[in-house]
């Protein structure tokens, strides 16, 4: 019908739902005869309905303004049903183009330059107060991947095992859980993997500060690295090159992981330095 016709203009574009407030207020002026004042109070009471109850005074004007109108009381429900239901999610048109680019610029981001985008999370959360989220990056394994992130950039030295001197992979994450939770690892990477102290995992299990291990020079455990989340890992690469993040699922990382381990890293901080 005409009227129907109304409300599918104002919605066409969203496949029939109300994605904008912008669009709710046009339904209100199209299909319940509300002025554009009455709209706008609209607009205000879906954004604090859940906190003030604020719905209540636009159902009965909604449904007996469609109603009014040729609409059935149906129809004139689910519509308002629609529209409170909005209150949870619903957001200006014109702020809609602003947080799709700051979405795509995050994404982009965590994906490329891991450690920046968690510097930049943890100060935005610290200027926010607490919160689940803080409480959740400050657990001992993520306190052993922040201590790693500060070492993003130091040489690489075989046999390495300072920031002064460099760090070759081993000497790397030796240092990092020695620092982080004294938990002192055997010196070698094969050692390492072989440390009966330590729980051997498969890559699905993966948890930011478990080791991880490659066979880089026809040694089934030549290489290790430490686990930092979203299929990554840091680790003092090889001469000329210094600490850096890199993607497990590349195509060279991929075909040469070996296995990982994980420590006790919660019973390690609780007991003090515990030596291997």
């Amino acid at each position: 019908t005409s009227k129907s016709g109304k409300i599918r203009k104002v919605l066409e574009r969203t496949l029939g739902i109300p994605i904008f407030q912008e669009q709710v207020m046009d339904v209100a002026i199209e299909a319940a005869g509300y002025s554009p004042s009455e709209a706008d109070d609209l607009r205000r009471s879906m954004a604090a309905w859940k906190r003030k109850g604020g719905m209540g005074p636009h159902h009965e004007r909604l449904v007996l303004g469609m109603t009014d109108n040729g609409y059935s009381r149906e129809f004139a429900e689910s519509i308002f049903n629609q529209i409170e239901g909005f209150g949870e999610y619903g957001f200006p048109e014109s702020h809609a183009a602003s947080f799709a680019l700051l979405t795509y610029f995050s994404s982009w981001l965590k994906c490329h330059e891991p450690e920046a985008f968690l510097c930049g999370l943890l100060n935005s959360v610290e200027q926010a107060g607490s919160s689940r989220l803080l409480a959740s990056v400050r657990d001992t394994a993520s306190d052993l991947v922040l201590s790693a992130m500060n070492f993003l950039g130091v040489r690489y030295t075989r046999g390495g095992n300072s920031v002064e001197n460099g760090f070759d992979c081993s000497g790397f994450t030796r240092h990092i859980f020695e620092m982080s939770v004294g938990l002192v690892l055997p010196r070698r990477a094969d050692e390492q993997a072989k440390d009966s102290s330590l729980l051997s995992i498969r890559q699905d299990e993966l948890k930011p500060g478990d080791l991880v291990f490659f066979n880089t020079m026809k040694r089934t455990f030549s290489h290790v690295g430490i686990y930092v989340g979203e299929g990554k890992f840091i680790h003092a690469p090889r001469t000329g090159s210094a600490v850096r993040v890199e993607d497990m699922r590349d195509s060279y990382w991929a075909k040469r992981f070996t296995g990982a381990r994980r420590a006790d890293l919660k019973a390690a901080a609780e007991s003090g330095t515990v030596t291997r």
